[in-house]
């Protein structure tokens, strides 16, 4: 399988990009910064879709390259597969279920069923996501080797054959593991541990059974013996109840007598309030309607006394209008009207148009004068320029004596028209004044009218009386209205209690209150009783549930133990079951390491010319150097140096994996930290490996260009 080019519509930083890959080795060079790592993201994107769906930031890759600039979401890959060109495309959404994804059939252009695109890289390259990062792309960050996976692994052939569950030997030990540490966890309440460490609790409280049993027997007798007692009281509350019914009545009567005083003493204390708000009025008492309408009076004089104010004519004013009067008579109003009706606008127009016409004429009598003089006909000519010039002369006089006169008309006019206006506005005032007056005049009568009626000369402060007055009127009304009230109480009484006056209180009898406190105290003892009884009865209920979750976890202990064996036997078999396929397994996979050990030495060999046979694999593919006789983690080397191994155990894994019929070979800058000496190796090495499959080789700098 290979690549055969990509269009990037928007992802991440690029936008509206194609690349063409060629067989063997591609080489890209670009900037550092430019997008190299979101390239190579770009192209697993296509095949595997996003990860990390649930993280939040960066760690989310759909939001990590969500477009910087907006704009379609995805792009397209072209490769080819046994023989067949196909062309996937995927347009990405906010979320997952918004994505949109095909595969076409170049040759047919129609949408091709050969791989399900849901599942395609794992359909294409037989190994999940995870495993395709690890064994087909190589970055300058990840060439450090983290071992295998169970996809790598499956597809190595190096477990044995598949369950219909698709579970590998990895999967099947841990589990067993799993269940093992599960059967013996402290944590899991089903757990061996627990089971017996619950059985020895179980047994330790059934021991107290017995003694549950005699506190039973003891509850029960001391119960008994306070229901007697209780019985004892009720009879005794019972006595008492029927002495308090006697008392009773003497008790009502005792407080329908205090009761009667009391009405009567009210009745005349209201009384009394009564006449002192009466004696407060000298003469009538009004009514509240006709104080509002005189408060009312005195709120309009106040009003209209403003007006009066307002309206007022200054001496200035008053003198204007005196004038006006003279002027133009006692009916200014009309003469004002008459005068501007007859004037005419345009008075001396024909006088106007005479004078231009004579000038006219003479200005002709003038030409025509010095003609007949020109033609020798001196006399005529000469009385024609004569009487043109006398007519010229007598035109613009008539025109200059219209100018004049109109304008002194037209200032008369203005004038008459100003004294108009004037003469209005002093009018208006003076017959606002005038109404003001009269009104306040009349207010006045009707103030002065009102305290003469109730026996009152009219005060200065005319509003404050008035209000004293409400006041004295509210306070009246409400004296009259509690004395209605206190009557109404009594004349109810008797009208209920005729013959309280005169029955009289037996003497010698309990009071109800000195019964009641005898009461209270034997209901107290009843109370306490009670509550004893309560408290056996719930102790008794107690002890007979405790009884009874004995008895259960007597149930509970014989199950227990039962669990305990079958459990312990499942144990036993899951560490037998472990042990066995643990021994097949390091049998079987001995036969996968010699390709994986044999790939590694090569690889290495040609970065170091060093033949590596210190280091060593397992049978679960985990390296390690020997180091002064012992096996070493190769996290121990320099970082270059487990780059280096890192990047060679990789290449060995994919050979083991595909041969030289596997996919294509993504590398991200990965010789970043290795000396000039082995980038020259890895030069010669990557021509090789490009000679059987695709490889896509990135960096940002020219020193580890192809």
């Amino acid at each position: 399988m290979r690549l055969l080019s990509c269009h990037i519509e928007n992802f991440g930083k690029l936008q509206n990009r194609t690349f063409t890959f060629e067989e063997g080795l591609n080489n890209i060079l670009e900037e550092n910064g430019w997008g190299k790592s979101t390239l190579t993201a770009f192209i697993r994107v296509m095949f595997y879709g996003f990860e990390g769906e649930r993280k939040q930031g960066l760690s989310n890759e759909r939001k990590r390259y969500t477009p910087w600039q907006g704009g379609s979401f995805g792009g397209s890959v072209r490769f080819e597969k046994d023989g067949k060109a196909y062309k996937v495309s995927r347009v990405f959404g906010n979320k997952e279920e918004g994505d949109e994804v095909s595969l076409i059939d170049e040759a047919t252009g129609l949408e091709s069923s050969d791989y399900d695109v849901a599942n395609l890289g794992e359909e294409l390259f037989g190994i999940d996501s995870d495993s395709f990062m690890r064994t087909a792309f190589i970055s300058q960050n990840d060439c450090v080797y983290n071992e295998t996976t169970e996809n790598i692994d499956r597809k190595l052939g190096r477990l044995v054959e598949q369950t219909d569950e698709n579970a590998g030997y990895d999967s099947i030990v841990t589990r067993l593991k799993k269940a093992v540490s599960a059967a013996n966890s402290r944590v899991q309440k089903d757990s061996l541990h627990n089971l017996k460490k619950r059985a020895t609790e179980l047994e330790e409280e059934i021991k107290h059974k017995a003694v549950i049993d005699g506190s039973i027997n003891e509850v029960r007798r001391l119960s008994g013996t306070t229901k007697e007692e209780m019985a004892d009281l009720e009879e005794k509350r019972e006595g008492l109840l029927a002495r308090r019914s006697i008392c009773i009545a003497a008790d009502e009567k005792r407080i329908r007598r205090a009761r009667l005083l009391e009405l009567k003493e009210a009745v005349l204390m209201r009384q009394n309030n009564l006449l002192k708000a009466e004696a407060k009025f000298s003469g009538r008492i009004p009514e509240r309607s006709e104080v509002d309408e005189t408060m009312q009076d005195a709120r309009n004089l106040a009003v209209t006394k403003g007006s009066l104010e307002a309206y007022s004519l200054t001496y200035e004013e008053d003198d204007e209008l005196q004038r006006l009067y003279d002027t133009y008579g006692e009916y200014s109003h009309f003469e004002f009207e008459r005068l501007l009706f007859v004037r005419d606008p345009k008075p001396y127009s024909k006088m106007g148009v005479f004078g231009i016409y004579l000038a006219v004429f003479g200005v002709i009598a003038l030409t025509a004068g010095v003609g007949f003089f020109v033609n020798k006909t001196q006399l005529f000519g000469a009385l024609a320029g004569v009487l043109g010039l006398l007519c010229i002369v007598a035109g613009l006089i008539i025109v200059a004596v219209k100018k004049r006169r109109e304008k002194i008309y037209l200032e008369d006019t203005a004038r008459i028209r100003a004294d108009y206006e004037t003469f209005k506005v002093l009018e208006a005032k003076k017959k606002k004044f005038d109404e003001a007056d009269a009104k306040a005049a009349r207010l006045n009568v009707n103030i002065e009218s009102f305290f003469e009626s109730i026996g009152m000369k009219c005060p200065e402060d005319v509003s404050d009386v008035l209000i004293h007055i409400k006041e004295l009127l509210g306070t009246l009304a409400v004296c009259k209205e509690e004395l209605s009230y206190a009557k109404g109480e009594l004349n109810t009484y008797l009208e209920k209690y005729p013959d309280d006056e005169e029955n009289a209180i037996e003497p010698g009898c309990e009071t109800v209150a000195e019964l009641d406190d005898k009461i209270k105290a034997v209901e107290l003892d009843i109370s306490e009783t009670h509550k004893r009884l309560l408290d056996y009865s719930r102790r008794l209920e107690t002890l007979k549930g405790q009884r009874d979750e004995l008895e259960e976890k007597e149930d509970e202990l014989s199950e227990i133990k039962d669990r305990v064996e079958k459990l312990s036997e499942r144990v036993r078999l899951y560490n037998l079951t472990k042990d066995y396929l643990t021994k097949a397994k390091n049998s079987y996979t001995e036969r996968y390491l010699g390709p994986i050990r044999n790939g590694f030495k090569k690889y290495y060999s040609r970065l170091t010319e060093t033949e590596g046979e210190e280091y060593n694999l397992d049978a679960n593919t985990h390296l390690f150097v020997e180091a002064s006789g012992l096996n070493r983690d190769t996290g121990s080397l320099s970082f270059g140096y487990q780059n280096l191994v890192g990047l060679c155990m990789r290449l060995a894994l994919f050979e083991a994996m595909y041969g030289h019929d596997g996919p294509f070979i993504v590398m991200d800058d990965p010789f970043v930290h290795m000396d000039e000496e082995k980038i020259k190796k890895g030069r010669e090495l990557l021509k090789l490996i490009a000679g059987d499959v695709q490889v896509i080789y990135l960096t940002c700098h020219e020193s580890r260009a192809m």
